[in-house]
């Protein structure tokens, strides 16, 4: 099945992740998804078929060996590019993504500048700005966490170590609504290397 017309980029890009996740053609995932869709309830048909692939991977990734991919930084990527498809699900939303994009490039390219040309205490003081500057813009960031507020709520309950992903992603969110891939890498296994029990990792090695 080639692209759906009325979803946005990012959201093509998600679902056809989610189906490779899943071993499913975009096409049955779509039959599955419309025998249970009923149209006017809250949210348009893009986001409502977003949340529905969201919610077959976030189960999915739960069999998986998280530890392994958030070294390998896959879950950190899947797992933003999901909740940003839903903020943005519509081919409407183009536009807006784009924008988003460029800002967060620039954003990230600065940000590597910057720090090339600072001393390790001056790096952790331009980090601590660089994070909390976003808090200030409380729309933008409240966009941001109605994607995060959604995403969880599909989330099975064993995979707690989503309360990563959300600190990874409120600290290092840009007023674009788009953090840095590098930071939310680097942010997750600092945070999983530094916590050597806690439920997740009961969770985790349980469900082995």
């Amino acid at each position: 099945m080639s692209k759906m017309k009325h979803l946005s980029s990012i959201a093509n890009d998600v679902v056809l992740r989610c189906s490779r996740e899943l071993g499913l053609t975009i096409d049955e995932m779509v039959e599955e998804f419309e025998c249970q869709w009923k149209p006017g309830n809250e949210g348009t048909y893009s986001k409502k078929f977003v949340e529905f692939c969201n919610s077959k991977v976030a189960t999915r990734v739960c069999d998986q060996n998280i530890p392994e991919r958030i070294k390998d930084g896959s879950f950190t990527r899947l797992t933003f590019d999901m909740m940003l498809a839903w903020q943005q699900p519509d081919a409407d939303d183009n536009e807006s993504h784009q924008l988003c994009s460029k800002e967060a490039v620039g954003k990230e390219s600065e940000d590597k500048r910057i720090q090339a040309t600072l001393s390790p205490e001056q790096d952790d003081i331009s980090l601590f700005y660089s994070d909390i500057m976003p808090l200030l813009h409380a729309n933008m960031v409240m966009a941001s966490m109605l994607a995060l507020a959604s995403f969880f709520a599909v989330v099975p309950f064993k995979l707690v170590i989503i309360f990563g992903t959300i600190y990874c992603f409120v600290m290092t969110s840009s007023i674009g609504k788009r953090m840095s891939n590098d930071q939310s890498n680097r942010r997750m296994k600092e945070w999983w290397d530094s916590i050597p029990i806690v439920p997740v990792r009961v969770l985790d090695s349980s469900s082995k």
